[in-house]
Order: structure tokens, then C-alpha cells, then sequence
């Protein structure tokens, strides 16, 4: 059985949900996920900032997949060291 989510865009397990924080391992950079459409997903900074584009393949819900950060903590922990 397919899950499709509110705009009727079909959704996998890795498929993250707008408003979580979400990996794009082309980037390299954790962001919230804003939106997604015509096959693309829109980021932006959780600390907020200008939003980017990334392809679906490259974007997952925070703590999934390997390479991602572990957690939303570790992450602020890390951001917060480095400024």
C-alpha cells in the first residue's frame, strides 16, 4: 500500500515531513524542511537564513541514513562551538 501525504505526493520511509529537520547530504548542511514541489525540497537554516533547493534524493529526516548528524542536539552543539 502507498503512503501519499497531504498534497498527494507519494511518500517513502525516508521521506522527511515539512517542518522537521532534515540532512542534505549533497550540501552537507541540516536544514528545516520548508516545502516540496515539482520534485524538488526547499531548506532553510534551522537559526534562520536564506533557503536552498535540493533534489529528494539527497534530503532525509535528521538521525536517518548514514553520514547524517545523529541528532538535532549534536548538531546545535556543534553550530554553537563553531561561531
Amino acid at each position: 500500500m502507498k503512503d501519499w501525504d497531504t498534497a498527494g505526493r507519494e511518500r517513502n520511509a525516508h521521506t522527511p515531513e515539512v517542518g522537521v529537520l532534515a540532512w542534505d547530504s549533497r550540501r552537507r548542511l541540516v536544514g528545516v524542511l520548508m516545502d516540496a514541489q515539482c520534485g524538488r525540497m526547499y531548506l532553510r537554516p534551522p537559526e534562520g537564513g536564506l533557503e536552498w533547493e535540493a533534489l529528494p534524493s539527497d534530503v532525509q529526516a535528521v538521525g536517518q541514513g548514514e553520514g547524517s548528524p545523529r541528532s538535532t542536539a549534536d548538531h546545535m552543539t556543534s553550530r554553537k562551538g563553531s561561531m
